[in-house]
């Protein structure tokens, strides 16, 4: 490698139908309870002619049968059995998420002679930085079989990660006490040795970041991504995009899913278990409508990769709440009122399907971002009924309507985090910076970006990367590591290196 590069990832925000993602249209399975009898009840089930069974909500169940006997059955099962003989698996309700503008850099360097066997992690937005020296790491357990059948034998991310090679990795991060220090270092390495070799040269991975660390936006997913393009790159598995900015033409797929499939991997080694949903966002950017399934099968996912950009205020309560406390929330409340709840998530499921209509509209005019944005207050409203909002949601979503700047929803889980609000167009920009004072005044951060936009990209700083070649604030000793890390705020990252402002970005 004789020269710098940078990839990028964008975050993400959930739009429509948080909660009611969890909860589904019902598909049915028949498991029997263990009683007696078992065997003269199974065989009654067989012998019918035909069966149909539709799940009430709050009436159990109604058989609609054609078989006299399978009705005494199911009066006898109902009768000595008050909870259901069946399990319901469900394919869940429908959510739509977006990219944002706000993003993560990595910044690939070649290391010099000095540390040409070592390759090192920074990632100075969370005081972490790691080396290892490549010759230790256990290139021997890595499986040499693990290779797609494509012409140029791509490596293959498994369905689970290996065992013994987390095993191993232990060895290497056991001194990292941080959490998320520790699953950073462990995702990197592990992609690190399934998609480069020991001969590659050794690098150096910058990793800054202007999205919120921990506040539901996706940030570990973008990560994932940059890591999963930048050993791509390195590693020829992929070859260099070609988009630019503002071209929105279909290219060859494979490359961008190439790296959706291991920044998959790389989140399972950050989550354990995740939807896929927040990688699939970060790498092919637009909009995403999903409906995860039981956790032994896939989520449904519908790429909108020509999501109309939307002007967003995205604000950071920076209260903490737990996702598991709120889901339990929500869980108990439709237990206690499953007719009221179930109605709630009805409704939220139907606007996300009258959202996700509007949204691959050909021609997305005015009258389309009005009716997006009654459908913000809407789906709000429904969140709230569920009781999920915080009053620190409620207080940005107070000082907004004041300015009548538009429409605002919690996105997310709720309980705090953060909240979006859809803007209107051609706003007065006097009345946003009082309502960003407001915000900061309140110890709120809000992001003014943009809904929707480019997925993972890439960047080979070979010229000035500012616009204006004559601009003297701009310095290319910032493409080396110590001056990526010595860009101070996020607002400068965005600026110095931003894909909006740089002409050189290409994507997948």
């Amino acid at each position: 490698m004789e020269k710098s590069f940078v990839v990028s990832a964008p975050g993400k925000v959930i739009i429509f139908g948080e909660h009611a993602a969890v909860y589904g249209k019902v598909c049915i399975s028949l498991s029997f309870p263990a009683f007696r009898n078992y065997s003269i009840i199974s065989s009654v089930f067989l012998s019918c002619y035909s069966l149909l069974i539709i799940h009430i909500r709050s009436l159990y169940i109604l058989p609609l049968v054609f078989n006299r006997n399978l009705i005494i059955i199911f009066h006898f099962v109902l009768t000595f059995f008050p909870s259901p003989p069946f399990s319901f698996s469900a394919l869940q309700k429908p959510a739509i998420a977006a990219a944002v503008s706000l993003r993560t850099y990595l910044l690939v360097s070649p290391n010099g002679d000095k540390d040409k066997d070592f390759i090192k992690l920074d990632l100075p937005d969370i005081d972490f930085s790691h080396s290892w020296k490549i010759s230790d790491l256990p290139w021997s357990i890595i499986p040499s079989n693990n290779v797609d059948n494509t012409p140029v034998f791509r490596p293959k991310p498994t369905e689970s990660l290996i065992p013994e090679v987390v095993s191993k990795l232990s060895e290497f991060i056991y001194d990292i006490t941080n959490p998320i220090h520790y699953n950073s270092a462990y995702a990197f390495l592990y992609l690190y040795l399934f998609l480069l070799n020991k001969s590659t040269p050794a690098c150096t991975f910058t990793i800054r970041s202007t999205l919120p660390i921990g506040a539901g936006l996706g940030s570990s997913a973008s990560m994932a991504v940059c890591l999963a393009a930048s050993l791509s790159i390195l590693g020829t598995h992929v070859s260099p995009p070609t988009l630019q900015y503002d071209d929105f033409s279909i290219t060859n797929s494979t490359d961008s899913s190439f790296i959706d499939s291991w920044s998959f991997m790389a989140e399972k080694c950050i989550h354990g278990n995740p939807s896929g949903i927040d990688n699939t966002v970060a790498c092919h950017g637009g909009a995403i409508m999903f409906q995860r399934m039981k956790s032994s099968i896939p989520s449904v996912k519908t790429l909108i990769k020509n999501f109309p950009t939307l002007k967003l205020l995205l604000t950071n309560t920076a209260h903490p709440r737990k996702t598991s406390d709120l889901v339990s929330k929500v869980a108990s409340l439709t237990n206690q009122f499953p007719l009221v709840s179930g109605s709630i998530l009805d409704a939220i499921e139907s606007l996300t399907k009258e959202a996700y209509n509007l949204i691959i509209r050909p021609f997305f005019d005015n009258d389309s971002k009005n009716r997006l944005r009654d459908l913000f207050r809407i789906n709000h409203g429904l969140l709230v009924s569920l009781g999920v909002s915080h009053p620190s949601l409620e207080k940005v979503k107070l000082l907004a309507d004041k300015l009548d700047l538009g429409e605002t929803k919690l996105t997310g889980a709720g309980g705090g985090g953060c909240a979006i609000t859809l803007l209107k167009d051609d706003i007065d920009t006097s009345k946003i910076d009082s309502l960003l004072n407001q915000y900061q005044n309140e110890g709120f951060e809000a992001f003014e970006t943009t809904l929707g936009g480019k997925g993972v990209g890439l960047m080979y700083p070979s010229v000035n990367p500012s616009t204006n070649l004559n601009d003297p604030t701009v310095d290319l000793s910032h493409f080396t590591p110590n001056g990526f890390i010595s860009i101070e705020s996020k607002i400068n990252i965005e600026k110095f290196i931003g894909i909006e402002n740089n002409p050189e970005w290409r994507f997948w």
